[in-house]
């Protein structure tokens, strides 16, 4: 366990009723440590709850985990360390994607977040959340990430679009230092293998499921555009009205 291996405090953030938690849980994290909540915003969220909570300011590191890693090393704990000292503002595990230009292929990513990209030809990367770590001072200056909460579970693709958001915002803040990569692989590093959340178990989306995803999308990329315009108008609002109430962003 890594709160045997080194001096660290692990929270666990349980998306389950707390009589379906595993015992194993309740034996390695004190009870006090273990915080249940709402069944929302998938990975992304359950790390917003925990950031919301400021557990966080005692500290001066802090891990983001997934439960299916399969840590190959705890070595990967003092180079990421290292590499945060080195001036690296969030460090994930493999490069999640050479693909930079978010803005021009995913506006509608940006639809339910607080941040926007200033236009489309603005660039970031990504860095998936299945491992990201940071200095506890730049999550302070991130203050919070762009979750789209999804409460009626619309899609599980719907978290992809808190990490787009939520890792423009955070090039936006830091620049060309925002991110570093314990390998150049896609989930892998010599330290930590990323198993891909749900695999090939994932069930498509429902045929009404996938046109109220699309039509969303449509209405998303609109209103961002018109955001970047700094337009308005009838339809705009309406438009902000129900991005708010697909996405639980109030």
């Amino acid at each position: 366990m890594l709160s045997e291996a080194v001096t660290a405090d692990v929270f666990a953030v349980v998306h389950k009723i707390r009589e379906g938690t595993p015992i194993f849980l309740r034996e390695f994290i004190t009870e006090e440590h273990i915080l249940f909540r709402d069944n929302i915003g998938y990975d992304w969220g359950c790390y917003q709850q925990f950031i919301a909570e400021r557990l966080w300011l005692d500290y001066e590191y802090v891990f983001f985990m997934h439960d299916d890693l399969v840590i190959k090393s705890l070595e990967f704990l003092p180079h990421t360390v290292e590499m945060l000292n080195e001036g690296n503002r969030v460090v994930g595990n493999g490069r999640n994607s050479p693909h930079r230009s978010w803005p021009q292929t995913h506006l509608f990513c940006y639809g339910h977040s607080t941040w926007q990209p200033p236009d489309r030809q603005f660039q970031h990367d990504t860095v998936r959340g299945s491992f990201l770590a940071m200095k506890t001072k730049t999550l302070a200056d991130i203050d919070h990430f762009e979750i789209f909460w999804d409460p009626y579970h619309l899609n599980i693709r719907f978290g992809n679009h808190s990490l787009i958001a939520t890792c423009g915002k955070i090039q936006s803040i830091f620049g060309d230092n925002a991110f570093g990569f314990l390998s150049e692989n896609y989930l892998d590093s010599e330290y930590i293998t990323e198993v891909a959340r749900g695999g090939q178990n994932v069930l498509p989306p429902a045929p009404g499921q996938r046109i109220v995803v699309n039509l969303y999308n449509k209405l998303a990329s609109y209103y961002v555009a018109k955001r970047m315009n700094q337009s308005n108008g009838l339809f705009f609002h309406l438009a902000a009205l129900i991005i708010s109430k697909m996405s639980g962003v109030y």
